[in-house]
């Protein structure tokens, strides 16, 4: 029975508004709402009043779209547990006078559906300098239009996205974040807090070799880590020596070894994200060849032995050198020694052939002087 006098007054209320059979008052409701969200399950008391009037009918409209509004109720208070544009007016029925509706008051209906924010990328540790998103995620509310709000730390301006983007995060990026939708006039309720920590130092790659000799006709096994976080992808260096300019040999590779066959230096570098986000350097491992029929490594057995050989060669060389130069006065010496003693001895003959004259010449025995002086020429 109230249902058939509720369609009734109804119909002759929008039959007095649309055709204008009524007389408006020019006086104006006003509704209140004692909250403007409807907590799951529960409800939203609305209140229409009209100072001046005391005897009045009110009835209630309730918009949901621009082309759908509906009567929904009567009285001066009621209890709603749907989301929408609510106004009222009121009626005199002695005098068939409307009162002007009320200014709308919009109420949101909160519904069930779980709300999630989740990083995009499962990292489990954000550096400084990283490009980062976060997403809200509302489970059922596929085939509807949302708007969404966001509370988080060091922001003034959170977007209404989906999507909460930050470019070159730091460690003021810190702290809990959260996240809710709106469509139409259904609210969904916050998110569990998402728990963001930014280190303020970068990481370092850790760069291991599987050996660092590669048998001969063999390979080696390189990998490459970053401690304490995923998603990284991998540029791999190499270089002949430790003065030559590095060679990059492979670019962002998702694995995180490679299998190498040449010696060398090497080292690793890890990035990712949107712009690349990079790791410092990794230490450098050195990887040599070993020869094949020797069993030795090639690079610490031809260099130190070509090193040897030459070495060997100029030491020689110098010694022989000193050699001639020590030898050379040695002969000389000998030389003008012998002389001497010869010139000596040849002085000393001739001074004994002086004597035995002048003593021949002293005892008269001159026959023999001039034999003597004969043989002596």
């Amino acid at each position: 029975m109230t249902h058939i006098l509720l369609c009734m007054s109804g119909l002759f209320l929008l039959s007095a508004v649309i055709c204008g059979n009524a007389e408006e008052l020019g006086v104006k409701a006003t509704v209140t709402a004692d909250r403007l969200t409807i907590p799951t399950g529960g409800s939203v008391t609305l209140t229409c009043v009209a100072q001046h009037f005391a005897d009045l009918e009110y009835y209630w409209i309730r918009e949901t779209s621009s082309e759908n509004k509906s009567l929904i109720s009567t009285g001066a208070v009621i209890s709603i547990s749907e989301g929408g544009n609510y106004t009222c007016r009121g009626w005199r029925r002695d005098t068939n006078s409307l009162l002007t509706e009320s200014d709308s008051v919009t109420i949101q209906e909160t519904v069930s559906n779980r709300t999630d924010v989740k990083l995009q990328h499962s990292w489990s540790q954000i550096f400084t300098g990283e490009t980062i998103t976060l997403r809200c995620e509302i489970q059922g509310g596929e085939g509807k239009v949302w708007k969404y709000e966001w509370t988080a730390p060091n922001t003034n301006s959170p977007p209404t996205s989906s999507e909460y983007r930050i470019s070159r995060v730091s460690v003021s990026h810190s702290g809990d974040y959260r996240c809710r939708g709106s469509s139409d006039y259904l609210l969904t309720g916050w998110s569990d807090a998402f728990r963001l920590t930014v280190s303020s130092s970068k990481p370092r790659a850790t760069l291991t070799a599987q050996s660092s000799v590669i048998p001969a006709g063999g390979s080696v096994t390189l990998s490459c880590s970053v401690e304490g976080s995923a998603g990284w992808k991998f540029d791999w260096f190499r270089r002949d020596s430790e003065f030559s300019v590095p060679q990059k040999i492979e670019a962002g590779t998702s694995e995180h070894t490679i299998s190498i066959s040449e010696g060398g230096i090497y080292y690793c570098r890890g990035g990712r994200g949107d712009p690349v986000f990079s790791t410092e350097d990794s230490s450098d491992v050195t990887v040599k060849e070993a020869i094949s029929g020797f069993g030795c490594e090639r690079s610490s057995f031809i260099v130190p032995f070509i090193i040897g050989l030459v070495s060997g060669i100029i030491v020689v060389l110098l010694l022989m050198c000193c050699y001639r130069k020590i030898k050379k006065p040695c002969c000389n010496s000998l030389t003008q020694s012998q002389s001497t003693n010869q010139s000596s001895a040849s002085q000393q003959t001739a001074n004994q052939n002086k004597t035995q004259v002048y003593s021949s010449l002293l005892h008269g025995e001159t026959r023999n002087y001039y034999f003597s002086l004969y043989y002596s020429f």
